[in-house]
């Protein structure tokens, strides 16, 4: 009865292997089991080790595709942003006024609509500074550094204007300039400028001035 019992209990139990009759009952599988049991704990911490690995490596993918579609979605909100109806038409004022033409000396005082298009253009490119980041900022370099840097060097005396009170107002902007420069060349400027959108832009200025002096007068 004692023997039938032992072989049951060795043959039911999952982890410990078949052996002779006659190792079992003269102790020669001792160690056999006891070797069987070892290898099956080495080989069980091996698998635990190997799904911590994989869960760790899953883990990381997926922050790896997070942060991928994050940055993608904040790009494509910063793009809206420099591409939109107010911008285009600002960066145009910019460019037919300060560009095509030389501008006046302090052009900002004599006319609020250029001013508030050269405030709108350097706030806007400020916000992309701070928001786009190191990384980013080689991003939009390379791809709006042209117009990013052109629009910084005809704004260069007003940028110090608007500095005369806070040395670091638009830092943000000069930082995407900087890296602008890295891909872009000079926008060259025309060799002749439209004598009759000068005349314009002087006969605005003019009329601006006079304006202010009717208000000043007022007041």
């Amino acid at each position: 009865m004692a023997a039938t019992i032992s072989t049951t209990q060795f043959a039911c139990c999952s982890t410990v292997p078949r052996l002779p009759y006659s190792w079992v009952f003269t102790g020669r599988g001792h160690a056999t089991i006891e070797m069987s049991l070892h290898d099956w704990a080495d080989g069980s911490q091996i698998v635990i080790a190997t799904a911590a690995a994989l869960t760790f490596v899953v883990a990381f993918l997926a922050a790896g595709i997070a942060y991928r579609q994050w940055t993608t979605f904040k790009r494509f909100e910063l793009l809206k942003m420099i591409e939109n109806k107010e911008n285009r038409e600002a960066r145009d004022m910019l460019n037919k006024h300060l560009f095509m033409i030389t501008p006046l000396p302090e052009w900002w005082k004599y006319n609020d609509e250029l001013e508030r298009a050269a405030s709108k253009v350097c706030a806007t490119y400020d916000i992309v500074g701070l928001v786009s980041g190191r990384c980013d900022r080689v991003f939009f370099g390379k791809e709006w550094g042209h117009s990013i840097r052109w629009t910084h060097e005809v704004l260069n005396t007003y940028l110090g204007f608007r500095r005369n009170n806070n040395p670091l107002h638009y830092r943000n902007y000069d930082a995407l300039y900087e890296v602008s420069k890295r891909y872009h060349s000079p926008r060259p400027r025309p060799l002749r400028e439209p004598a009759a959108l000068r005349a314009h832009l002087i006969e605005m200025q003019s009329l601006d001035v006079s304006i202010r002096r009717i208000k000043q007068a007022r007041s």
